[in-house]
């Protein structure tokens, strides 16, 4: 029998925006410290929080005022049904 991939409790999830982007690889840059590993995230050598590690730039669709005219043009559409046909199309396109 195969073990599973991902640890048990774990969930996938998309990241919608720029503020929970921040808020999600604050949290992660955190866990070090929080498990007394070292006193200072940037002390850990095999975080992107350590000195020295630069970070990819925030992906474009995660660009504020690009998520703001997406939610207008769906708020424009008649039903639910077209918004989230509009939503699937728009996360296929990257």
């Amino acid at each position: 029998m195969r073990s599973p991939v991902w640890q048990k409790g774990f969930s996938d999830r998309r990241i919608t925006g720029v503020d929970e982007f921040e808020r999600i690889r604050n949290y992660i840059h955190k866990n070090p410290v929080k498990q007394l590993l070292v006193k200072e995230a940037p002390q850990y050598p095999y975080s992107s929080a350590h000195y020295g590690f630069e970070l990819d730039p925030a992906p474009v669709y995660l660009n504020p005022k690009l998520i703001a005219a997406v939610f207008r043009a769906a708020k424009s559409l008649p039903d639910k049904a077209s918004r989230d046909a509009f939503f699937h199309a728009v996360s296929k396109a990257g």
